[in-house]
């Protein structure tokens, strides 16, 4: 059901004017202020020393769980690359023994391959200018 448009936006009603409050000299200075600027220093760095000291209890225990957490992670990358590496080794060893012939004519195609790719490249990089 629709709502009328004064319910849905109240901020446009006029409001009537603030009421001033006159500053008086005597509330105007705190009891801070009154100390000498040593002193005021030495609160500010109290302050600064417990506030610090807060945060890094607070902070502490999520830290903790983190860095656990982070550690089980890469507990788990290592174990899981190092499965796939003997994977791949038994594969490697797998076609060695079964296809020798096949795999040095692969060895052969991707070095010659790779031989006239560097050769392009570089020729095209290294124009000769004479």
């Amino acid at each position: 059901m629709p709502q009328p448009l004064e319910k849905i936006d109240p901020v446009d009603r006029p409001r009537g004017p603030a009421q001033v409050v006159p500053l008086t000299a005597a509330s105007s200075i705190s009891p801070r202020e009154t100390q000498s600027p040593s002193t005021r220093i030495e609160t500010v760095e109290e302050q600064v020393i417990h506030a610090v000291a807060g945060a890094m209890r607070s902070l502490r225990p999520g830290y903790e769980e983190l860095r656990l957490v982070a550690g089980d992670a890469c507990i788990y990358v290592l174990d899981q690359s190092f499965k796939v590496a003997k994977r791949l080794q038994k594969q490697a060893q797998q076609i060695k023994q079964e296809h020798p012939v096949e795999l040095l004519f692969g060895i052969t195609v991707g070095a010659f391959v790779l031989g006239m790719a560097i050769r392009i490249w570089r020729s095209k990089s290294y124009e000769y200018r004479g």
